[in-house]
């Protein structure tokens, strides 16, 4: 039987409005220097000043609803969709702190979007990563050296990866996702091809 094919998404800002979720929570507004912020690579903490412990306090008090109730980013069904007629999807995510109810949160929001609860919660990503597979990921993050990135590792360990782009950057059009997408289905159809994966 052939290997089958399987996409693993990141949530963060991939599939998951992440810095509006930080923005609702703290009841702040987006900016256009907000905006330009998300652009360079900044944290939402940093630009709009506020601790990251300050934002990780409030998100707990709310608890897993927090998470549940982050919105999704424009392109995330039809990138879903897409991947799904390649093969198999599931979302490999973390959860930024061991112990948090953004596990339960996340778990839900899968189930509440897509009726499914294909989520793999792990710090981790690597550990998922085979030739029949592919990690759509956004780092680097937080200053991560290239090396220490998802992506990187994932490829490392001999599974595939795609670099998502500054999803503030398909939002404002200076990327268009159809783009994106097309590079991403096409690296799948040929890395199925080269190695006839189902």
């Amino acid at each position: 039987m052939k290997n089958k094919w399987i996409s693993y998404l990141d949530m963060d800002k991939v599939t998951v409005d992440y810095n509006q979720g930080i923005l609702d929570l703290l009841d702040l507004s987006m900016t256009q220097e907000i905006r330009d912020g998300i652009k360079q690579g900044k944290s939402i903490n940093d630009i709009v000043g506020i601790p990251f412990e300050v934002f990780w306090d409030k998100a707990l008090k709310k608890g897993k609803d927090h998470w549940t109730d982050m919105p999704l980013l424009p392109w995330t069904k039809d990138l879903y969709s897409s991947l799904k007629e390649m093969g198999d999807v599931a979302f490999l995510t973390s959860t930024g702190r061991q112990s948090n109810p953004a596990a339960q949160g996340k778990q839900e929001w899968v189930k509440k979007h897509f009726d499914t609860y294909n989520i793999i919660i792990t710090h981790n990503k690597f550990l998922c990563a085979k030739g029949n597979s592919i990690l759509i990921d956004d780092n680097l993050l937080n200053n991560q050296s290239e090396d220490e990135s998802n992506t990187y590792l994932f490829e490392c360990y001999g599974g595939n990866s795609f670099l998502f782009p500054n999803y503030m950057k398909i939002i404002d059009n200076e990327i268009k996702y159809e783009d994106v997408k097309k590079q991403i289905l096409d690296k799948i159809k040929r890395i199925k091809k080269e190695n006839n994966y189902a």
